[in-house]
């Protein structure tokens, strides 16, 4: 006998038996076993958040690395191309399995970053290197953009930890490429006379060691997310929750229903799925517009002002940067695991099916803040 390929089936560890056709009304939720005998009871189900147990160290440490990779790509070419990608990416985000698209990304990320570190060993033309370097930055862009809604939409199933997990991830490279970034650069001028580094200034030895440096350790990273998150979809616990997106009742190519699924229902699946993510966006827009507006407000700020400020003091200027990035840490954190979660979002109303959907909306609404704090930080 044939392995269901329903999502569903997914969910029942028992095979449960048939309904009697004159008794199709009731739709019995929980099996329990008693004295030896198999007994359906008809019993409401409300779908909550998986328990916390599931999401152990070895999950939360594998979040916690993808969540680095999702930023990485910003961190190696930081383009707004990059919020154009994820609107796509977020509106076809059910039609794709998210671990092979998460396995795809990682390795294309990893051949790009390998370019840029093989570009450090040849001197090419500026107009050549310019148009290298803008081509590798948009497919960089397009990757992660894909590359975030696959790991958001994954983490969303496993729960409001594995979401924290992924958000301390994107917080810890941030600052981890900016450390390398300043101790490459100093390593190499470590103990360089005056006139060495004057000479570096001309030649640009110095930052093309650091930049082969970042760019290799950037490779390496990458490639050692792809082998975690392989050990990831290996998991029971992975196959049990994101099993609703991996396994879809795919026709047989070349079949009648084939045919069918690449016409008329293709349109109608996709006008159904943006169905979906305007409801969900509509239903959670004080999460999405928090999410945003701390990260203009934050990046605004950020900004160089030409006028005089009213307070004249690095120390305090430092002082209100830190306040914001731990506010807007904090603000941001709870908008992105309280938005798909079923236990503390209750505009969700128990679907279970709208989690997935709810993290990318509000991932979409994050970047979207960013690419607007950025704008308005030229202002």
């Amino acid at each position: 006998m044939s392995t269901p390929r329903s999502p569903e089936a997914l969910y029942h560890a028992i095979p449960q038996a048939l309904a009697p056709e004159d008794d199709h009304e009731s739709s019995p939720d929980i099996l329990e076993l008693e004295t030896g005998e198999t007994q359906m009871m008809e019993e409401s189900f409300v779908p909550s958040d998986p328990p916390a147990v599931v999401v152990d160290t070895q999950v939360w440490w594998i979040h916690f690395i993808l969540g680095c990779c999702v930023l990485l790509p910003w961190n190696v070419t930081l383009t707004a191309t990059n919020f154009f990608f994820l609107a796509h990416a977020t509106a076809v985000s059910k039609r794709t399995s998210p671990s092979r698209q998460i396995r795809q990304c990682l390795m294309w990320l990893s051949i790009f970053c390998l370019l840029l570190t093989i570009s450090t060993y040849v001197r090419l033309p500026a107009s050549l290197f310019m148009a290298l370097t803008l081509l590798i930055g948009a497919a960089q862009s397009a990757l992660g953009s894909y590359l975030q809604t696959s790991v958001v939409a994954v983490a969303s199933l496993f729960g409001p930890q594995a979401l924290q997990s992924m958000m301390s991830g994107q917080a810890a490279v941030s600052v981890a490429v900016s450390s390398v970034q300043v101790m490459s650069s100093a390593l190499f001028v470590w103990k360089s006379t005056p006139e060495q580094i004057t000479a570096n200034a001309v030649n640009g030895d110095a930052e093309r060691d650091s930049a082969r440096v970042f760019f290799a350790l950037s490779t390496f990273f990458l490639l050692i997310s792809a082998f975690a998150h392989n050990i990831l979809v290996s998991k029971t616990t992975y196959k049990i929750l994101i099993g609703s997106l991996e396994y879809k009742m795919i026709p047989e190519t070349g079949s009648v229903e084939h045919e069918q699924a690449l016409t008329s229902l293709g349109r109608e699946n996709f006008a159904a799925e943006w169905n979906r993510i305007m409801r969900v966006a509509k239903a959670n827009i004080s999460f999405e517009l928090a999410v945003a507006y701390v990260f203009i407000v934050t990046l605004r700020s950020a900004a160089e002002s030409p006028t005089t400020p009213i307070i004249n003091s690095d120390f305090l200027f430092m002082l209100i940067l830190f306040a914001f990035g731990f506010s807007n840490g904090y603000v941001s954190s709870l908008c992105m695991m309280s938005a798909p979660s079923l236990d503390h979002n209750p505009r969700l109303k128990g679907r279970k099916e709208d989690v997935d959907v709810a993290a990318t909306v509000a991932s979409f609404s994050l970047v979207g803040g960013l690419a607007l704090g950025s704008m308005a930080s030229f202002v």
